[in-house]
This record gives structure tokens, C-alpha cells and sequence, in this order.
């Protein structure tokens, strides 16, 4: 009984230090995470007011560079979410290096603390506006390529429906040439990836209370009077009020660059134009000449899908109120069904490791040295990018 007692004893006490163990790994698991995050802060809030003393010095170069000249060709880079004229210098330097006599121009409306906030539909009219303004300053001009990185690729398709001219098939009065974005949620977020992690009363309570029209669009959670979702209207999936695939189609070539793994903002299913009707397990491997890309395919135009209308939703009820994941995927597929049918070239990228970087790895991200470093890793694919904008 004694032997017994004791190997209880011990039993116990053994069970009590391993808890222990347990709770104090717990305990630095938590001082870890909020240590990384501490120092996201500090970096964050460092690289945000070198920032803006660094956009003043781009605003400058890009208004002075082609002054003199009579460029031809115009592209313009649009950055994503929260960005910075600057995180996309890295490509412009590699389109100058390719193209000296095109305007290559980092836009600028765009860049304010929150101006990427109050919805697409407002800074795709702010970057239209800006676009005017560079073909009037430079007559010369006689094509068009826009290149948006993140929500800059639905900037950029906002702006080229306002810009679209259904007469003469031009943008802006410019021949729509190339049309490039890199990890844009075409689809919207919170269905796939990581954030598809958060719980959808999550999801749906922060996009009707404090992240703003932005993220409420993105989440497909924005309701208006047509009680139908801005990016769902966008892709032609349902009745358009502007000329949004038709500008798209009028694009001479398209291509979706999309992280397979550790992006953690846009998933690689809603990344690229057929997403949801795509295997990201079934690459076509015989093209990878590039590091870091895993595979090209190319999708051919076909007719455009004929929208649909919501009509079991009933008219008293905002649209939003109905939207879960199982609805939002399927809202997805119809949205991938009308964007893919415009003809794409497809490009899957592949950061290996454990750390989701690849959000601002893919686009070479620049905007203080640490972030430089962090996301050079990205350059041959910018490269790839660049060779793709101006072949030679």
C-alpha cells in the first residue's frame, strides 16, 4: 500500500510540474506574440514617417523626370491597402531600365493615412482624376498599361470603367495596352487563407462597425441600394452601372500574379481571375524557367456570362444580412466565371518558409531599408513583372 501511495504520490506531483511546464510555456508564448508585435508597431510607425518624408521625394522625381520629353507609352503603378507611392520603386525602376523614353508614374492620390479607407469607389475616382491629369500634361502620350498592386489592381479597374470611352474603345483617350496586378483580391477576402480563420460574426461585425468602406467591400459585406456587393457588380456578375468588363476586355493583355502559400492578406484563390475553378495542386511545372514561380497558364477569351439578378433576397433586407461563407463562395464562382472569361495569363508565385511575407515579397515592396531587405527576396519576380509589361 505504501508502494502504491508513493506512485500515486509521485504520479501526482509529476503531473502538477508538468502543468506547470505547461502553463509557463503558455506564458512565454504570449510575452513572445506580444513582443512581435510590439516591434511590428515600432517598425511600422518608423517606416510610416520615413514614408512620407520619402512619397515628397518620389512626388518630385516622378513630376520632373520626363519633363522636356515626349513620351509615348504611360504606365501607371498603383499600390495596395495602407501603401505608399514608394513600395512599388523597385519595378518602376526596372520598367525605366527597359522602356528610357516611357512615362513610368508611381501614383500619388492614393497615399494619404487613410485615404485607402473609404471604399474603392472613391479611390478608383481619385486615380481617374489623377490619370487625366498626366495626359493633359503630356499630349504626347498614345497608350495606356496600369499596374496595381493589391487593392491597387481594383483601383485600377475602378478608374479604366470611368476612363472608358464606349465610342472609341480608348482609356482616357489612350489605347488601353497591358493590364498587371499582383496578390489583388479580384474575388474579395475572408472566405479563403488565412483570414477565412476568423469567425464570421467576426467578420461581419467589424465590416458594419470600425474597419471602414474598404475592407466592408473587400469582405463582400458593403450594402447600397442594389443590395448587391460593389466587387460582385464589378465583375460583371450582376447588372453593371459602368462599363467595368467591357474597359477590361478593351486591355490588349491581362495577367494575375498570385501567392500560392504564406500571403496573408489574399488568398491565391481569390488572387487570380478563376480562383475558385482552379486546383492550386495542379500546376504546370514544365514552365518554371523563373525562381519562385511555379507555373504560367494562360485562360482564352470567351463570351462574357450573363448576369444575374438576386431575387430571392428580399428588398427589405440589406444584401449583407444574408452573406456567409457557404453564399460568399458561391458569389465567388459567379464573379470568377465572368472575369476569367476575358482571357488572362495566369502567374503562380511560391515563397517557401514559415513567415506570411509574401503579400509585400511579390511586388519587391520598398519603402525604408528594413522592408527593402525583408522583401528582396521578390525582385526576380518584378523582373518577370517587368519583362512581361515591356517584352523586347
Amino acid at each position: 500500500k505504501e508502494d502504491i501511495a508513493g506512485d500515486a504520490g509521485r504520479g501526482v506531483g509529476q503531473k502538477r510540474r508538468k502543468g506547470r511546464t505547461r502553463q509557463k510555456g503558455r506564458t512565454m508564448d504570449v510575452w513572445v506574440i506580444w513582443l512581435l508585435l510590439a516591434c511590428v508597431v515600432v517598425v511600422q510607425g518608423w517606416s510610416f514617417t520615413r514614408g512620407r518624408s520619402r512619397n515628397t521625394e518620389t512626388k518630385a522625381k516622378s513630376s520632373t523626370h520626363m519633363d522636356g520629353q515626349k513620351p509615348r507609352d504611360l504606365y501607371v503603378l498603383v499600390h495596395g491597402l495602407s501603401g505608399r507611392p514608394t513600395d512599388l520603386q523597385y519595378l518602376q525602376r526596372c520598367l525605366r531600365l527597359r522602356d528610357p523614353k516611357a512615362l513610368v508614374h508611381l501614383a500619388q492620390c492614393n497615399s494619404g493615412t487613410f485615404m485607402t479607407y473609404d471604399g474603392i469607389q472613391k479611390g478608383g475616382s481619385r486615380l481617374a482624376n489623377e490619370i487625366r491629369q498626366l495626359k493633359e500634361k503630356y499630349p504626347s502620350l498614345l497608350r495606356i498599361s496600369l499596374v496595381g498592386n493589391s487593392l491597387g489592381g481594383l483601383y485600377c479597374r475602378y478608374a479604366m470603367a470611368l476612363l472608358y470611352d464606349t465610342k472609341t474603345g480608348k482609356v482616357c483617350g489612350l489605347e488601353p495596352f497591358k493590364y498587371l496586378t499582383t496578390a489583388t483580391p479580384h474575388l474579395g477576402v475572408g472566405v479563403y487563407g488565412y483570414l477565412s480563420g476568423i469567425p464570421e460574426i467576426v467578420q461581419r461585425f467589424g465590416a458594419k462597425t470600425f474597419t471602414g468602406q474598404t475592407i466592408r467591400e473587400l469582405l463582400l459585406l458593403d450594402s447600397d441600394d442594389r443590395r448587391i456587393p460593389l466587387l460582385v457588380r464589378m465583375s460583371g456578375a450582376a447588372k453593371e452601372e459602368l462599363p467595368f468588363t467591357t474597359s477590361l476586355r478593351a486591355f490588349k493583355e491581362r495577367c494575375a500574379f498570385a501567392n500560392v502559400k504564406n500571403d496573408f492578406v489574399v488568398a491565391y484563390k481569390t488572387a487570380l481571375p478563376d480562383g475558385p475553378l482552379s486546383n492550386e495542386n495542379n500546376f504546370d511545372s514544365s514552365r518554371r524557367d523563373i525562381p519562385r514561380i511555379l507555373s504560367r497558364i494562360s485562360i482564352k477569351a470567351k463570351a462574357q456570362p450573363s448576369p444575374f439578378e438576386m431575387k430571392s433576397i428580399r428588398p427589405s433586407i440589406a444584401f449583407s444580412d444574408y452573406i456567409f461563407h457557404d453564399v460568399r463562395k458561391g458569389l465567388m464562382q459567379r464573379m470568377s466565371h465572368s472575369l476569367s472569361s476575358a482571357g488572362w495569363e495566369q502567374v503562380t508565385v511560391e515563397f517557401p518558409g514559415y513567415v506570411p511575407l509574401a503579400h509585400n515579397k511579390i511586388c519587391a515592396l520598398e519603402r525604408d531599408p528594413i522592408m527593402t531587405w525583408l522583401n528582396k527576396e521578390g525582385r526576380p519576380i518584378v523582373q518577370e513583372q517587368a519583362r512581361w509589361l515591356v517584352p523586347r
